[in-house]
């Protein structure tokens, strides 16, 4: 990685879209799971995320899009209603 995160910054790799549910019902495109990802990097003011924590519920909106060797991640921060999976 050549990004340096600062403060509260965590970079997520989001998890491909899920297409069915657990049951295997193909999920309308509204209700497909857009929401977890694995943490790739934490800056240096992260509190509770660890490098490799798989989140989810976080807001794809606010986060910053950043791409590197044809990977998408996004930049949030922690405080941006982050929820682990433990």
């Amino acid at each position: 990685m050549t990004i340096r995160l600062l403060k509260d910054r965590v970079l997520v790799k989001p998890s491909a879209i899920e297409e069915t549910n657990s049951f295997g019902i193909i999920l309308p495109e509204n209700h497909k799971n857009r929401d977890k990802g694995v943490v790739v990097a934490v800056g240096e003011k992260v509190a509770q995320i660890k490098v490799g924590d798989t989140i989810r519920k976080f807001k794809a909106v606010t986060g910053i899009p950043y791409s590197e060797n044809g990977i998408d991640y996004l930049i949030l921060s922690e405080s941006n209603d982050i929820e682990l999976i433990l």
